[in-house]
This record gives C-alpha cells, structure tokens and sequence, in this order.
C-alpha cells in the first residue's frame, strides 16, 4: 500500500518543481513547499480532539441518522396507501354512479327509441293471441271481451296499437298472452 505522508497531503498544488529551477534558490524553494504543505495539512486535516467522539459513538449516530431515514420513508409510505385508499374508495363510488346513470340512460333511451316495431305477421300473430284471450273471457262472462284484453295490453307493454309493439319485446308479449289465455 502506498502512502502519502499528512504534511504531503496537499502538494499537488504547488506544480513547481525544484529540479528546474537555479541550483542557488532550490534548497529555499523546497523548505518553502514543505512549510506550505504543513500550513495546508493543519489547516485541512483536523487532528483529533478532546471533543472527538469515539468509534461507538459514531457508529450510534449512523444508526440513529439510518432510523430516521427509515422513520421518514415509513410515514411516507402510510401516506401514500392513505391516498391509495382514498382514491380507491372514489373510484368505487364513481364506478357505482357510472353504472346507475347508464341504467338511466338505458331505459330513457328504450322508453324513447324503442327500436324497430314487430312485423305484420307478427301484429298479426299477437291480434290471433289476444283473440283467443277475448273469446275465452266471453265464454265466461258472455260478454264482449276484445277491448279489455287489447286495453290490458297496451297497458302492460306502453302502446297504442299491437302494431308499435318493440320488436325485441315480441317473445315477452307472445308469453304473455299464452300465460294469460
């Protein structure tokens, strides 16, 4: 290992040399450097004092400086998942009002685009169904009974005639009457 001597430590800061200049200043110039470089070590390196303070104790310094650097990244870390949570939990409530306002939309949008209607076989069909209904009530009650089925009709399904019907309601009616005949 090399070393190089405290009262040296500063020397590259003197860049003359002795080997160049007059024989008659070298001996001057080098007690020279050599009371700088004594200057500069005193000045720089800081000998040990009665203050100073022991292996131990500086170990227990960088321990104690270490556990509040982990002290720190810990109540930074609890404040990160607080923001999580938080932010977790709004996201959840958004979610939630999304999927209630696309309901809404939904069945604004049904209510007021139902869609293409049934076809005229299929008017056709339904009329065939709610006579069956009718003619069965009347047997029962020897009345008249096509305007009260066709009026519990275009009640239950929000039209004013078989022909309006929701195509993609079709299979929901066609049940209907069956159940109801």
């Amino acid at each position: 290992m090399l070393c190089l001597p405290v009262d040296l430590l500063n020397g590259w800061l003197f860049g003359v040399s002795a080997e160049r200049v007059k024989p008659e200043i070298r001996e001057r110039l080098i007690r020279y450097q050599k009371e700088c470089y004594r200057v500069l070590a005193r000045a720089f390196v800081k000998e040990p004092t009665a203050g100073a303070v022991s292996p131990t104790t500086a170990t227990l310094l960088q321990v104690r400086e270490m556990g509040r650097a982990i002290m720190q990244m810990a109540e930074e870390q609890i404040e990160s998942e607080r923001r999580l949570t938080t932010t977790e939990l709004r996201l959840e409530r958004a979610a939630q009002v999304y999927g209630d306002l696309t309901r809404c939309v939904t069945t604004i949008e049904q209510k007021l685009i139902p869609g293409p209607t049934v076809a005229e076989e299929q008017a056709s069909q339904i009329s065939q169904a709610v006579k069956a209904v009718a003619l069965a009530f009347g047997k029962d009650s020897g009345r008249n009974e096509f305007g009260g089925v066709y009026g519990e009709f275009y009640r239950k399904f929000g039209v004013a005639s078989n022909r309006m019907l929701p195509a993609r309601r079709l299979e929901e009616a066609t049940s209907f009457l069956a159940d109801w005949h």
